[in-house]
């Protein structure tokens, strides 16, 4: 294959729908994720199908799952598919009698289904919505609280310093070890006394 170069790259694919966005390598994410969000929000469509072949389709999988998470009662149902594409390579130089290649091959793709409206549990790649649509209004307000200030926690005390620190970890009284360290000079002479 040194001696060719790739022309171009043919996909044997459907048109796609009106409510269908296709990830390529060149999308970014939230350029996907405000088109997903405006087609959910439009009154003629309350589903998005969001596809992805080959390298695009873990962007295809982030995606989706980023409206999910701001649409939470979307259903999902995801499938593998696998595209075939032809790639038509021409030779570097025409001069040595090469003939232009076509080689078929299989990609692998996602196709995943986010809608309002539920299909039937039973459908292969199925996910039920992570939280039903009544408790979100629950959400929101909870985030404007959190916003406001309402929700704030009270502030940490502040360690000691010092000598305040060097008392605190001291052991005294009765039911200190034996040979321990004493914090004071005074009690350093009590335990040589003893000796």
């Amino acid at each position: 294959m040194e001696h060719y170069q790739k022309a171009e790259t043919v996909r044997y694919r459907e048109c796609p729908e009106a409510h269908e966005i296709r990830v390529a390598s060149r999308s970014a994410t939230k350029d996907v994720v405000a088109r997903a969000t405006s087609l959910l929000e439009n009154e003629d469509h309350k589903q998005v199908l969001i596809t992805g072949m080959g390298q695009t389709v873990v962007k295809a999988t982030s995606c989706a799952e980023i409206v999910k998470r701001k649409h939470q009662e979307l259903h999902q149902v995801t499938s593998i598919q696998r595209m075939q594409v032809e790639e038509i390579w021409r030779p570097k130089d025409a001069s040595k009698g090469l003939d232009d290649l076509r080689v078929e091959r299989q990609v692998p793709g996602i196709a995943i289904l986010l809608s309002y409206a539920a299909p039937d549990p039973g459908t292969p790649g199925y996910q039920a919505p992570s939280r039903p649509a009544s408790s979100s209004k629950g959400r929101v307000q909870a985030k404007r609280a959190k916003k406001s200030g309402r929700d704030r926690a009270k502030p940490k005390p502040k360690p000691a310093r010092g000598a305040d620190v060097a008392r605190a970890a001291a052991p005294t009284g009765a039911g200190a070890p034996t040979g321990a360290a004493a914090p004071t000079g005074a009690a350093v002479a009590v335990a040589t006394k003893d000796s």
